[in-house]
């Protein structure tokens, strides 16, 4: 898989995650939006993990994991605030 298609399926999972983060915060004794938010949680967790050690990677170790997360986090933090939903 491509970085930038690794990216965006981050961008798409954070969304995902506010939403249901969104939803939790509203009704914080409701168990279902709760569980939907750990699962979203874990979901974009994994995948912006895949995307941080892909980098790492495909460099060689020359971009080490904390330069990895900080380039895809800025990538991540520009995309939401341009609302731009793929690379």
């Amino acid at each position: 898989m491509k970085l930038w298609k690794m990216i965006d399926e981050a961008k798409k999972l954070l969304d995902e995650n506010d939403e249901a983060e969104k939803a939790y915060e509203a009704d914080p004794e409701n168990t279902e939006s709760e569980k939907a938010f750990d699962e979203s949680y874990k979901a974009f967790g994994d995948a912006y993990m895949e995307a941080v050690n892909y980098i790492v990677e495909i460099t060689a170790g020359k971009v080490d994991f904390q330069r990895a997360k900080m380039l895809v986090t800025i990538k991540l933090d520009e995309m939401q605030k341009k609302e731009i939903r793929t690379c």
